[in-house]
């Protein structure tokens, strides 16, 4: 019974949550992306040298642009167009991605407090969220800025593994300061900077490949402001997730006499 309304408060509060960060990137981090996007560079054709294909040349047949690590004799890969279709896609990701999180986040908060470890109330959620920021954004982020359209960057597996790597390490270092003692609090710490000073992946050569100065600045001027757009929204995220979370947890997860036996035991401890 306790893990279906943990499973049923998950998918509400994903939910909610994921509709307000989309909200909050439609008006922030989109027109960040829009605008790099419109000065991805674009060879002319004359600067497209024609690609022999089973015997015939086919330079009028190709991209219009090309991706790092895409030839441009290559299939473009799928992605949704621009307007309704790209923000419902965005809209799930972030609603599916929002229901794994609260899942996690309303399972470790009702275990602590069943075990009388804590006592979640909305301010408390609140520092659960900004744990949750500080783990799944700010650590990968230190070595992996949110980057914009064409920024190069390093092959997407070596990527996605360092990112990886810094979530577990950041999340394993955090609960070791958090709940143990001072000794491992200090191994907790180093546990932590392990992805970091084996150093994330990046490519070699120039951050934009952009053969105009201006667009280049113009695209650095912009990888700063999607930075502050992404962390902010992320930021809001994580707050209003540890928040109703925390609310729920008390309101709708944890029935009454739960609440009630949790306060007698912990009395009796004392």
């Amino acid at each position: 019974m306790l893990f279906q309304r943990i499973i049923i408060y998950a998918l509400a509060v994903g939910v909610f949550a994921g509709l307000n960060l989309s909200l909050v990137q439609y008006f922030g981090a989109t027109p960040i992306i829009l605008a790099a996007e419109a000065f991805e560079f674009q060879p002319q054709p004359q600067q497209l040298q024609p690609h022999e294909h089973n015997g015939h040349s086919n330079d009028h047949h190709a991209p219009a642009h090309t991706h790092p690590g895409i030839s441009s004799g290559a299939a473009l890969p799928w992605s949704p167009d621009n307007g309704i279709e790209r923000t419902v896609y965005t809209l799930i990701s972030n609603i599916f991605a929002s229901i794994g999180f609260a899942a996690v986040m309303l399972a470790l908060m009702c275990l602590l407090q069943l075990r009388g470890m804590t006592r979640l109330t909305p301010r408390r959620g609140m520092v659960w969220g900004g744990v949750g920021f500080i783990v799944f954004f700010v650590a990968p982020s230190v070595g992996l800025p949110p980057e914009i359209p064409g920024l190069e960057a390093a092959a997407l597996e070596y990527r996605q593994q360092w990112w990886l790597s810094s979530v577990l390490a950041a999340g394993v270092g955090i609960a070791m300061v958090i709940f143990c003692s001072p000794l491992f609090k200090a191994i907790g710490v180093a546990v932590a900077a392990v992805p970091h000073l084996l150093g994330a992946p990046h490519p070699q050569g120039p951050v934009f490949s952009h053969p105009d100065a201006a667009v280049v600045a113009t695209l650095a001027d912009l990888q700063a402001q999607f930075i502050v757009a992404v962390s902010v929204s992320n930021l809001l995220f994580w707050l209003l997730l540890g928040v109703v979370c925390a609310w729920v947890l008390n309101k709708k997860v944890l029935d009454k006499r739960m609440v009630a036996g949790i306060q007698v035991d912990a009395a009796a401890s004392h």
